[in-house]
């Protein structure tokens, strides 16, 4: 699932990548390219929280979370623009107002390297986890075969 999950946010990034490198004249362009930064930071915290959740951190159950998490786990540096993002995202995703649309639209080249930073460093903390627990496979020796005589039974029904 984490890979599925970073192949799809890798994918919106692209799109996006390519939506700003279009000159948007029209407002229709400019709220395409803010629909694709929704898509890519909704899936930007979505990823957080699988890969935080594949190294036993739970608590990432809403977008804030995810980012502090991420902050703590040092997967983002720039904490000032995620928190811009998630303000952005909030503002879009409850109201619209085309003032606040066009302001949202100038910050978007500056969210896109951030996004793209995450992406890469959540793809190599899938394969050090990945790694990781593959040495912990081979570290731990197989289970020794049980001495004869001293194997273990079925117990009468009632006794489970």
């Amino acid at each position: 699932m984490p890979e599925k999950m970073l192949a799809a946010f890798a994918q919106a990034l692209e799109r996006f990548r390519q939506a700003l490198e279009t000159d948007a004249e029209s407002d229709l362009l400019r709220a395409g390219c803010i629909q694709y930064f929704e898509f890519c930071f909704e899936l930007a915290w979505k990823s957080i929280k699988v890969v935080a959740g594949r190294a036993g951190q739970l608590d990432c159950l809403s977008p804030r979370a995810a980012l502090k998490q991420a902050f703590a786990n040092r997967w983002i540096d720039e904490e000032e623009i995620w928190l811009d993002m998630l303000e952005s995202r909030n503002l879009m995703a409850h109201t619209y107002s085309a003032e606040a649309a066009l302001q949202i639209y100038r910050h978007l080249a500056g969210y896109l390297p951030e996004m793209e930073r995450l992406l890469q460093v959540l793809e190599k903390e899938l394969l050090k986890q990945r790694s990781d627990i593959t040495a912990a496979q081979l570290s731990t020796p197989p289970a020794a075969p049980h001495p004869v005589g001293l194997r273990p039974t079925t117990l009468p029904h009632g006794l489970h």
